[in-house]
C-alpha cells in the first residue's frame, strides 16, 4: 500500500529542521529496501544545512497559498485517482473518447497486453491538465488535498515526469506553465528540491505548515541549490538536477524517456505493487 508518513514521523522531522542541524540525505530518504517513498529514488548526493541567503520563497505556507490562489489565476487540479481500477477506467472515459477506453480493453482481452493502473492515473491527471491549460490556466495548482481510503495519491514525482512528456506530445513546453505542488507527504528539504528540479516552481508542505519550519525548509533548500552551483532558484527550477537510482530504464521509457536512471533494480510491476496490494 502506498507509503505516507505519521504523524511521529512528520514531528520527527520538524524538530529535526527545527533544531537547524546539518541533514543527511541517506538518513532522510529510505534506501530501496526500505519504505516505499516516490522520493527513494532520487538524490542529490548532499548534505545540506541552513543557508542565511534566501531568495525568493519556494516553499510556501498555506497562508502563502491563499494569498497566491487570491492573487493569481490558478487551476486546482487533484492528482489523486480511485484505488479500484473500474473507476479509474470510468473517469478515464469522462476525459477521453470511447475509443481510446474500447482500444484499451480490446487490447487487454484479445492482445494479452495488461491494463497498468499507473498509467491509466498517470493519464488521467495528464488529461485533467491538459483541460485546464486549454481553458486558458497556465498556473496549475497539483494537491492530494482529497485523500480517502477510495481515492490515492500517484507518485507526485513520477508524474511532474510524466507530465513534461505528455504535455510535449501535445505541443505544449512546461517551461510555459507554473506547478505547485501541495502534499502532505513532503517532509524535508531533499524531497522539495527534488520536485522543484522536476519542474515545480513551489512547494506547500501541508502537513508542515508552521512559520518557522517553512523559512527554515528554504533556507535548507537555497543551501542545496547554491552547492550545486546555481546563482538563482529560477536556474534549478525544471534543471533536471537529481540523480535517478534505483528505476528500471523501461518504465522511465513509459513515462519520460529523457530520464535515465544509473542502475536498474525496481520497473512499473513493482511500483504498482507498492500502490495498489
Amino acid at each position: 500500500m502506498y507509503y505516507y508518513p505519521t504523524k511521529e514521523e512528520i514531528e520527527n522531522q520538524k524538530s529535526l529542521i527545527l533544531s537547524k542541524e546539518k541533514l543527511q540525505e541517506d538518513s532522510l530518504i529510505p534506501s530501496l529496501d526500505g519504505k516505499f517513498t516516490p522520493f527513494r529514488y532520487f538524490k542529490h548526493g548532499l548534505d545540506v544545512s541552513p543557508s542565511p541567503s534566501v531568495g525568493k520563497k519556494v516553499v510556501i505556507s498555506g497562508k502563502d497559498l491563499d494569498t497566491i490562489l487570491n492573487q493569481e489565476k490558478i487551476a486546482l487540479v487533484p492528482y489523486t485517482v480511485p484505488f479500484e481500477r473500474s473507476y479509474s477506467i470510468v473517469e478515464l472515459q469522462d476525459l477521453t473518447s470511447e475509443k481510446r477506453i474500447t482500444n484499451l480493453l480490446y487490447d487487454a482481452v484479445y492482445e494479452g497486453i495488461p491494463i497498468s493502473d499507473l498509467k491509466i492515473g498517470l493519464e488521467i491527471v495528464g488529461l485533467r491538465v491538459l483541460e485546464v491549460i486549454k481553458s486558458g490556466y497556465y498556473n496549475i495548482l497539483l494537491s492530494d488535498f482529497n485523500i480517502s481510503q477510495y481515492r490515492i495519491p500517484l507518485p507526485i514525482t513520477f508524474l511532474l515526469m510524466y507530465l513534461e512528456n505528455f504535455l510535449k506530445e501535445k505541443g505544449i513546453d512546461v517551461r510555459n506553465l507554473k506547478f505547485i505542488v501541495q502534499s502532505s507527504e513532503i517532509k524535508n528539504p531533499f524531497e522539495v528540491a527534488t520536485l522543484l528540479s522536476l519542474g515545480s516552481s513551489m512547494v506547500y508542505p501541508s502537513s508542515m505548515d508552521e512559520e518557522k519550519v517553512i523559512d527554515l525548509l528554504n533556507q535548507y533548500v537555497y543551501d542545496l541549490i547554491s552547492k550545486k552551483g546555481y546563482k538563482s532558484i529560477e536556474e534549478f527550477i525544471g534543471s533536471k538536477n537529481v540523480n535517478v537510482i534505483g528505476l528500471k530504464n523501461e518504465f522511465l521509457e513509459l513515462i519520460n524517456p529523457s530520464y535515465k536512471s544509473s542502475f536498474e533494480v525496481e520497473g512499473l510491476s513493482e511500483i504498482e505493487s507498492y500502490l495498489y496490494t
